[in-house]
């Protein structure tokens, strides 16, 4: 079994995802609004669930499941925090498992990580390793188009991440971690670009992450 992640829920109107090691724990990652319809309770019963921030759209779901998922992380996980710069006080998570020697990497809602010696270091400690890293990061939108909308529409995209905030650090993992699986998050739906130089009802194209780095 390979490591996974299932995308149950992604963008302003829910998130939620479980990402799973190849040794079948998981962890959930945001219980936003609608999140309990699309999350089984046996799913979160058996897994360790962490909240980025305190946003409908990533915990607004969370009070439905609070008294009965799993909170006691197991040895052999080990979890670090990552400050990311948003609108509100908002972490990143890195999940490392230390018997399969793997780590889940999940930013969103961001636009820049705020303490990057910390970081740095984490990155330095998993390399030595030889953690296989699996990284979900937002790509909310593409500055470009992000210019194309109305201003009051732009808002809320200034504290998200664009597709140079991305790649910065797409290829900062990449540098350390070549193997890396990266994939996005947190595509806006905020306009319908389609047939007028965009993408389908997203101001960021669909998979490319794995245009980018194929």
């Amino acid at each position: 079994m390979k490591m996974k992640a299932n995308i149950l829920m992604t963008g302003s109107s829910g998130n939620c995802v479980v990402a799973t090691f190849s040794d079948g724990y998981s962890v959930v990652f945001d219980f936003g609004a609608g999140a309990a319809d699309v999350c089984s309770a046996e799913i979160i019963k058996k897994s360790n669930v962490f909240i980025s921030h305190n946003h409908k759209d990533h915990d607004g779901d969370f009070d439905k499941i609070k008294d009965f998922y799993k909170k006691d992380i197991p040895s052999f996980i080990l979890v670090k925090k990552i400050e990311l710069k948003h609108s509100i006080e908002n972490h990143g998570y890195i999940v490392a498992n230390t018997k399969t020697s793997e780590a889940f990497f999940y930013f969103t809602d961001y636009t820049e990580i705020i303490n990057l010696y910390s970081y740095y270091k984490i990155l330095e400690v998993l390399q030595k390793n030889d953690f296989k890293v699996f990284a979900m990061l937002e790509l909310n939108h593409f500055s470009f188009l992000k210019k194309k909308l109305p201003e009051n529409m732009q808002y809320g995209l200034n504290y998200h991440s664009n597709e140079k905030t991305f790649l910065l650090e797409a290829n900062r993992i990449k540098e350390y971690f070549p193997e890396s699986k990266i994939i996005t998050l947190h595509a806006s739906q905020r306009a319908d670009y389609q047939g007028h130089n965009g993408w389908n009802g997203s101001v960021c194209p669909e998979n490319f992450a794995i245009i980018y780095f194929a």
